[in-house]
């Protein structure tokens, strides 16, 4: 079995590390109801911009991709202060990375990869 890792999008890094999980897509945190993924803790949240009413589900993810912001954004703060990677301005994110799909996203050079498992 081996590991395929495909460079497929590259943003501003704003908070440092290495994470791995599932793409999970969120709009409006209101209208979430992924209980399953909150519990696993194991997933990426990709949206177009965060806000405070993102905060728990932002407590419970391993890392963070929006479609806008800078180093003083909402995400990159709370990303900072919870010692979790993520990156901001990767044009498109919501459409280019699908739910469910497996990612690894890099704080220090911005670079999201796609993860894919062959037997």
């Amino acid at each position: 079995m081996s590991i395929i890792k495909k460079l497929i999008a590259k943003g501003i890094p704003t908070s440092t590390g290495i994470a791995k999980g599932k793409v999970l897509v969120v709009f409006d945190p209101y209208k979430f109801d992924n209980v399953e993924f909150l519990s696993s803790g194991n997933f990426i949240l990709v949206t177009t911009y965060t806000n405070p009413d993102f905060e728990m589900i932002m407590f419970k993810c391993s890392g963070f991709i929006s479609e806008k912001g800078g180093v003083t954004c909402h995400m990159s703060i709370v990303a900072r202060e919870l010692n979790k990677p993520a990156v901001v301005a990767v044009e498109g994110a919501t459409k280019i990375f699908k739910e469910n799909s497996e990612l690894e996203i890099n704080g220090y050079t911005g670079e999201i990869f796609e993860i894919k498992t062959e037997r």
